[in-house]
């Protein structure tokens, strides 16, 4: 097992950076208390006591107040819970300091209850478990100060610059989290402020505090740090009751019962959480190779001494509060955390921390986000209001500064969400589902990052830049910078997963909570129904921004949101459809991107190399790893418009059952060294490995007056043709291409394919695997109809018989 000296050398190498700042703010924290335990009388001290609006009366033992009084927990007085919510909910003012004396209590009331069970379950009922650990005054002493300084890696605003504290030192902060997995058993996800808030634990200031003679917490005081750190990390390492690990961080931990129950109190958003039922059923479960009900439980069970485990589960009598916590989450993500104009007040402030690196040239430091300063305080230095030697104050900054601070807040110009895609009115509800998540994935894959965000926003500024010089409508006196346009993405963190928590049935069996509802489809519902994104801009530029917005989200997505998401940015009748006709005269966007806005039409999806990127053998991606951006260009040079959303999807499958066929093919040389191959035995070949692959292929399907081959879907025509001799199968057969395209045109496809066999004119002709596909255009632009080529060498000699050409 490690020790805090060796557990502090790896993240030293891991993170130099990261640890040294981190260090050096942990000394100056700390030295108060270091002279406080000197001049303390061993023995003195006693529990103090907190009123508190949530749980009443809070008790801290001695230990926990010093610590309390020391800087490192009081800048957290000035820190708000909720970041720039105030601007919304005026009584959401309340501090990380408040919180973190609440998630003490809840941790000690879970405990209670923990505790207390875990004796009936010895005493009491059928299934008598006598073995079940009792808390250790080690453990209890470990929680609870874990839940005291479980928010000491937060800096100003909160959650609002955790991304940008993470920034900071990316790298490093990936390479410390994997350190800690690598140690502490358990450990997950792991966010910045919990990844900061182990590592000051973990610094050499920290552990002179806990080994202390006269900090008098524990006799363990060396483990205490790594203890502490497992804790908040939620791991089940250093820990002789299993069952606590969660406490801190977990499916119903200290810190969520407290964040809950206290913004709904500050806020005045009356949720109706029983709290004290939900404690009060928590309870011990015990887990056995036999019982488990998933295998990393049973692989656990299995590696313990007594073949036996101990979670943190709810009984069934419980299972209604539990419902209420989650639905309670819902409802304050939906409300309070993820309300508009806090998350626009949010954008703003990091937006302004950007500015303020930019205008001074120079990244901040860990050591100056963790300044020592209140909030508003931080906003005034930012802002030019209180100065700092190295930075003199422009406009810029000043101006955004001032519209946080007099609540100015950003509206909104643009609503983007998958509910709000436009052109799909006509798909069937499954159709229209594949479609709308074909169509997310790349808006959600750039958007979910800071920096894709930023990249966004910058488009949208260059376009309304362009915008605000042509066209009258949207001519702005005042000047426009990036600072004004914030994207923004709020992620889907609403619904805790029910799988998470175990309860135990009547019969002793160990399971997942029958809800009443499943929280995984609540989850689903929230980001179909409720989650959207928004481009946030000062009042006077929303028009112009939300023109610009509509441009850059069609010509990089390819999409166009719909009326609802014009009520959802409170834009509907602002914007006129002959802005986009303008732009396109003046080259700001294209000729499609104005018609598609002049009146809805059918939505056509062109196909991406990401569509294919898990569609082809993992072989291939590994051999060919260019193979599905030759695919893609091939795709939009044969059909620029794209595909109907149906189509799109069977194409993509289909190319990766056409690479699966001619991989089976070439392994099992079946058209090796034969001398002639009727078509018929050809297409038995191709419609056999298809139909092997799960394909719905139907044969001699009549179409148009005639048979076709091979039909996929009774959609996706496949014409299957032997040709003779040749150096290059695609130049060969044109007639082929046009027989595809007759058919097609019976079930309205606009695309084909044309399975040909060839025999090679020389040994050069036996073309490579991802050689074998071709996607041309057949007939005029205007007509726009697509054939897939593939081709399958026949007739050749084995590799043994392998010639040089002439």
């Amino acid at each position: 097992m490690t020790d805090t000296a060796s557990l502090r050398e790896k993240l030293l190498q891991a993170a130099p950076t990261l640890c040294y700042q981190l260090s050096v703010k942990a000394e100056r924290w700390t030295s108060p208390v270091v002279d406080t335990l000197n001049n303390k009388i061993p023995g003195h001290g006693f529990p103090k006591t907190f009123n508190d609006p949530v749980w009443g009366v809070i008790t801290l033992y001695p230990w926990e107040t010093i610590i309390l009084d020391s800087p490192l927990l009081q800048r957290l007085r000035g820190v708000r819970q909720l970041g720039m919510a105030h601007h919304v909910y005026p009584g959401a003012s309340h501090d990380r300091l408040e919180h973190s004396r609440g998630v003490v209590e809840a941790s000690q009331r879970m405990m209670d209850a923990l505790e207390r069970n875990a004796m009936f379950r010895r005493r009491f009922g059928t299934d008598r478990d006598e073995q079940i650990p009792q808390l250790s005054e080690f453990d209890k002493v470990a929680t609870r100060l874990a839940a005291l300084l479980h928010d000491v890696g937060h800096t100003s605003f909160s959650h609002a610059t955790e991304n940008i504290v993470h920034d900071s030192l990316a790298a490093e902060f990936d390479r410390a989290i994997e350190i800690f997995r690598e140690q502490f058993e358990g450990v997950t996800k792991v966010s910045p402020s919990e990844l900061i808030a182990a590592i000051i634990i973990l610094s050499e200031p920290m552990q002179r505090i806990f080994e202390h003679p006269r900090f008098e917490a524990t006799d363990r005081p060396a483990t205490l740090p790594l203890a502490i750190s497992a804790r908040i990390l939620g791991s089940r390492s250093f820990l002789l009751a299993g069952y606590l690990s969660g406490i801190i961080s977990g499916p119903i931990d200290a810190d969520k019962l407290d964040y809950m129950a206290r913004d709904c109190h500050h806020a005045g958003l009356p949720l109706g959480l029983d709290i004290e039922r939900l404690i009060n059923k928590l309870e011990v479960v015990t887990i056995t190779p036999d019982n488990a009900n998933n295998p990393e439980l049973r692989a656990r069970a299995e590696r313990s001494g007594n073949k036996r485990i101990y979670e943190i589960g709810i009984s069934l009598s419980g299972l209604g509060a539990y419902e209420q916590m989650i639905i309670g989450r819902v409802i304050l993500y939906d409300r309070l955390y993820y309300h508009h104009k806090v998350r626009s007040a949010e954008a703003m402030v990091r937006q302004l921390v950007k500015l303020y690196e930019e205008e001074r040239n120079k990244t901040f430091t860990l050591q100056e986000l963790f300044n020592d300063v209140p909030d508003d305080t931080t906003l005034g230095i930012l802002g030019g209001l209180i100065q700092t030697p190295d930075k003199k104050i422009d406009g810029r900054c000043a101006k955004l500064a001032e519209a946080i601070q007099i609540r100015n807040i950003y509206y909104r110009a643009f609503a983007f969400a998958p509910r709000f895609i436009a052109g799909l009115s006509k798909l069937s509800d499954e159709h229209r589902k594949d479609a709308v998540a074909l169509l997310w994935v790349p808006v959600l894959s750039q958007l979910s990052t800071t920096e894709g965000c930023k990249i966004i926003s910058g488009k949208i500024f260059e376009v309304a830049q362009l915008l605000k010089k042509e066209i009258d409508g949207l001519k702005v006196e005042d000047e426009l910078y990036p600072e004004h346009i914030l994207v923004d993405l709020p992620l889907n963190r609403v619904v805790v997963r029910g799988g998470d928590i175990l309860t135990r049935t009547e019969d002793g069996q160990v399971g997942t909570p029958n809800l009443f509802f499943d929280p995984e489809r609540w989850s689903q519902a929230y980001e179909h129904q409720k989650q959207c994104g928004f481009v946030f801009t000062p009042k006077k530029f929303v028009n112009l921004i939300a023109v610009a917005s509509r441009i850059v989200f069609f010509e990089t997505y390819g999409i166009v949101m719909d009326v609802n998401a014009d009520r959802a940015s409170k834009t509907s009748g602002k914007i006129k459809s002959h802005w986009f006709l303008e732009a396109a005269k003046f080259g700001i966007c294209t000729t499609d991107c104005a018609e598609t806005f002049k009146e809805e039409i059918p939505l056509l999806i062109q196909i991406r190399s990401s569509d294919l990127d898990d569609i082809l053998p993992k072989t291939w991606r590994s051999g060919f790893p260019e193979l599905t951006a030759e695919l893609s260009e091939m795709f939009q040079e044969a059909m620029p418009a794209g595909f109907a959303p149906r189509v799109h999807k069977l194409i993509s499958e289909i190319i990766g059952h056409m690479a699966l066929l001619l991989d089976t093919i070439e392994k099992g040389g079946d058209f090796v060294n034969i001398s002639s191959l009727p078509e018929r035995l050809f297409q038995n070949e191709v419609r056999n490995l298809l139909r092997a692959q799960g394909c719905n292929v139907q044969e001699g399907t009549e179409l148009g007056g005639g048979e076709t081959d091979l039909i996929i879907d009774e959609l996706l025509v496949i014409e299957n043709k032997v040709l003779g001799e040749t150096d290059n199968p695609f130049d060969v057969g044109e007639k082929f291409d046009w027989q595809a395209r007759r058919y097609s045109i019976s079930v309205l496809n606009k695309v084909a394919i044309v399975c040909a066999a060839y025999r090679p004119e020389k040994e050069s002709s036996i073309l490579p695997l991802n050689k074998r596909f071709s996607i041309r255009q057949v007939g005029s632009a205007e007509n726009e109809f697509a054939v897939i080529r593939v081709v399958v060498p026949w007739g050749y000699s084995v590799p043994s018989k392998a010639k040089p050409p002439k």
